[in-house]
């Protein structure tokens, strides 16, 4: 389980921030979260694929703090903002593991606090 409050504090307001997980030289996943409270997940493996293609958060607040968590369990990740979930998947190409950190895209600068990585035994 991976977690994190983020704020958008400026820059493109349709440019996303949020979490990698499963990083590695094989590619990893984005769960990507815009300040006007649209998310997405990404797949990077020689070049970028949309898994979930972008989809309102009722949960969010645009512009304010939001608390974005995920859930990865083998190939089956669990989504959610401000502790509701948005979206369960189950994904084909999957990394089973690699390195988590957090994103700022290209454009735009956000804060982050309380960030944790819960590993199950």
């Amino acid at each position: 389980k991976i977690g994190v409050d983020i704020r958008f504090e400026g820059g493109h307001p349709m440019k996303g921030n949020g979490i990698v997980f499963r990083g590695s030289e094989e590619g990893f996943y984005l769960f990507d979260l815009s300040p006007d409270g649209f998310f997405a997940l990404y797949h990077y493996k020689d070049g970028f694929e949309t898994l979930l293609p972008k989809e309102f958060a009722k949960s969010a607040k645009p512009y304010e703090e939001n608390r974005i968590e995920l859930v990865a369990r083998n190939n089956e990740f669990e989504f959610s903002i401000n502790n509701e979930t948005v979206k369960k998947i189950k994904v084909k190409d999957n990394l089973d593991s690699g390195f988590a950190g957090l994103y700022v895209c290209a454009g735009s600068w956000a804060s982050f606090d309380n960030y944790f990585i819960e590993v199950d035994e």
